[in-house]
Formats: C-alpha cells, sequence, structure tokens
C-alpha cells in the first residue's frame, strides 16, 4: 500500500460544543467543547463550503470554517461564532458577528494549508471569548456621531486585534496552563 504524502490530505481541529452535565461539569453559563485534530483526504475536505474567519486572520493564525457532522449537531456552537466578528473599524458593521449559523461541530484549518495546532486553537478561542464581550459592549454603546465610533473602533482594534495582542495573551494563557498542570502546554510553540 502506497504511503499518503501531505499533499493528499488535510488537518484541521474539530471543535464540538457540549452541554455542561454531559461532561460531568456543575450546569453553568460556561461554554464547553472537545476539540481534537482531524486529518483526512484532502479531496473529502475541499469540496466542503468553508468560510474565511476575519479576526484569526487580524490576530496571525488565518482559518476557515465548515460545518462538520458530529455529536450534538443541534447544539449552537458558541465558541464559533465569535470567529466571525468584524474587525475592520471603518465599517459600520465593525463588531458585530456577520455569521451566526454555527450548530454542532466546526472544523478548523488554516487557510494557509499549514498545521493547526489543537492548543493554538484552544488559547485562540480562549481569546476571543474574552474579546467577545469588549466587541459587543463597542457594538451596543450609543455613540455621540459617527466618527466617534469610528475613532473608538480604531482603537479597540489598533490594542486588541494584532497579532501582538494574541501573543501576549497567548503567552499568558500558556503559563496559566502549565501552572494548572495541563499536559503538553510547557512544550507549545507561539502559534505566529
Amino acid at each position: 500500500m502506497e504511503a499518503k504524502s501531505s499533499l493528499d490530505t488535510c488537518q484541521g481541529i474539530l471543535v464540538v460544543p457540549y452541554k455542561a452535565e454531559q461532561l460531568d461539569k456543575p450546569p453553568s453559563e460556561t461554554i464547553f467543547a472537545t476539540t481534537s485534530s482531524l486529518t483526512g483526504p484532502r479531496c473529502e475536505l475541499e469540496v466542503r463550503t468553508w468560510l474565511d474567519s476575519p479576526i484569526s486572520a487580524a490576530l496571525g493564525i488565518p482559518l476557515k470554517v465548515t460545518n462538520f457532522p458530529s455529536d450534538n449537531s443541534k447544539l449552537q456552537n458558541k465558541l464559533a461564532i465569535p470567529l466571525f466578528l468584524n474587525v475592520d473599524p471603518e465599517d459600520d458593521a465593525f463588531a458585530k458577528v456577520s455569521y451566526r449559523y454555527m450548530d454542532g461541530g466546526v472544523l478548523l484549518a488554516r487557510q494557509d494549508g499549514e498545521k493547526l495546532d489543537e492548543k493554538h486553537v484552544v488559547a485562540l478561542l480562549a481569546y476571543l471569548n474574552s474579546l467577545s464581550e469588549v466587541m459587543v459592549e463597542h457594538a451596543r454603546k450609543e455613540w455621540e456621531g459617527d466618527e466617534e465610533r469610528k475613532e473608538q473602533a480604531k482603537v479597540l482594534a489598533e490594542e486588541r486585534l494584532t497579532p501582538y495582542a494574541f501573543m501576549a495573551f497567548f503567552g499568558e494563557y500558556q503559563a496559566s496552563m502549565t501552572r494548572a498542570c495541563e499536559p503538553g502546554w510547557e512544550k507549545v510553540n507561539a502559534p505566529i
């Protein structure tokens, strides 16, 4: 049997949402998901409909996202929604979600075809979860005028929507996961 080359396969990270009770955790507002690395035939994955994630690209990890069959296919994947936050401070829709219909499992892969590390995805989703609150607050705020909104959007984008901001978060997150004795975090290379 002939071995498949890396050109014949595609690698991504599958993110599947769960309810707290499914993972033997106390019920709360916390979003739970499992992540796992997935490698499959490139031809099967390329025929899927992929959506680009503008925020992940702004943070230095250009991702594409697609629905993927999994358990809990009717459960909204709340971790995937922030991947579609509008990051253009000049756009009236800045800080709003452009796509909300991600139910069940979602498969994330790099747009550039590079290997995607599961721990990088976990850290990215944690960053987006914390960033979502700031972005939603910006989107809902009543501004004095369009210029003030755009100016504050630019400040937010310059401070939080950069590879440098994500790398600072990643360093802190990696250190906290290592201190919590989560396996493998001490050996993870920086994502960018």
